[in-house]
């Protein structure tokens, strides 16, 4: 597994390994002025969208002195390096099983998510915050699977804060959630709203589902915290732009046109399906090449999930059925679940 992950590093860092001056096209260029700017000056940080990435690189440029060019190579390779660890990561911490986390493993060493369309392996903001998702991912797991030997969150903060304990009131990995959430809005905040979806799923399970079903869901402990912190720090960014209002203006009304039919998607669709007839490729065989290995995979998850919610709402002989995963880690398996259901949708549209 080490080597694997070591052969999967190499291959997203190739760019610094081959000393390339810069890789990438059409968006990493532009990220490329923006970076250079902000080192020299002539642009603030709150001036970008998503100016994590590139203030990064400004930083690193500047202590490591060398180019800015190969500044943002070496970040690229930082943020798919930390992909290519944090994946096996999260399925040790979910399972603490062995196998599990090596087919976690090598699963995240084919590197799914990356369908050169998209996004990349260069410097491109939304492959980089897809890249730092798992980071997340990771205190999340392990925030919500931590221990709570009281009943009630409110008991828990008195009793910490009695003992004058303000890190343990609120929770060491809430308040690394807190941190990778700001992180990953300045990344980019399209990534960071996919986060708070997720959380706010996961508050309403916990305040709502949980105190009416018999679910696993209860021995979590929650993320209100995280969650509103978050929340308010993405309206606070996002609200300073200009382009967030002509953005939502155009999202919305491209969905009016589309639910009354007088949207020009034909034509798009035309020409994209003319464009690969003119390389002799059908759009079947595309789909084959570029994602049925990911439809695989959703294709199982999806059962796994659905086996496991199946599990939850079934009787009480099969909940008690012994198996090799603890209930906490089923817990997060039905809480992640329902998350899923409810981000799917926004990932379609």
């Amino acid at each position: 597994m080490a080597l694997g992950l070591v052969t999967t590093v190499a291959i997203g860092a190739l760019p610094v390994v081959r000393s390339y001056r810069f890789y990438g096209r059409a968006d990493p260029m532009t990220h490329l002025g923006w970076a250079t700017e902000m080192l020299a000056g002539r642009m603030e940080f709150g001036e970008v969208f998503y100016p994590g990435g590139h203030s990064t690189t400004a930083l690193l440029t500047d202590a490591m002195g060398v180019p800015i060019e190969r500044g943002m190579l070496l970040v690229a390779a930082l943020y798919f390096a930390m992909y290519a660890l944090f994946i096996p990561l999260i399925a040790k911490a979910l399972s603490g099983n062995r196998e599990m986390t090596v087919i976690a493993a090598f699963s995240g060493f084919m590197i799914l998510p990356i369908n050169q369309i998209s996004n990349g392996l260069f410097f491109h903001t939304y492959s980089m915050a897809m890249w730092f998702f798992p980071v997340f991912l990771y205190a999340l797991v392990k925030h919500i699977k931590s221990e709570r030997e009281v009943d009630s969150i409110t008991d828990l903060l008195l009793s910490d804060l009695a003992e004058g304990s303000v890190l343990d009131a609120v929770g060491a990995w809430n308040v690394l959630l807190a941190v990778l959430g700001v992180t990953l809005i300045l990344i980019h905040p399209q990534v960071a709203l996919n986060v708070i979806i997720l959380l706010g799923t996961l508050v309403v399970l916990h305040a709502v589902v949980c105190k009416r079903l018999d679910l696993f869901v209860s021995d979590l402990r929650p993320v209100y915290g995280a969650f509103v912190f978050i929340l308010v720090c993405w309206l606070v960014w996002i609200f300073q732009f200009d382009q967030v209002f002509s953005v939502g203006e155009r999202v919305i009304v491209s969905t009016y046109e589309a639910i009354l039919g007088t949207a020009d998607a034909g034509e798009s669709v035309e020409a994209r399906y003319q464009s690969a007839r003119s390389v002799e490729a059908t759009l079947p065989e595309l789909f084959v090449k570029l994602f049925l290995v990911p439809t695989v995979y959703i294709a199982l998850g999806f059962s796994v999930v659905a086996y496991t919610l199946w599990h939850s709402f079934g009787d009480t002989d099969r909940r008690n059925i012994s198996t090799d995963v603890d209930p906490l880690s089923r817990s997060v398996v039905t809480y992640f679940g329902y998350a899923g259901l409810v981000l799917g949708p926004f990932f379609i549209a």
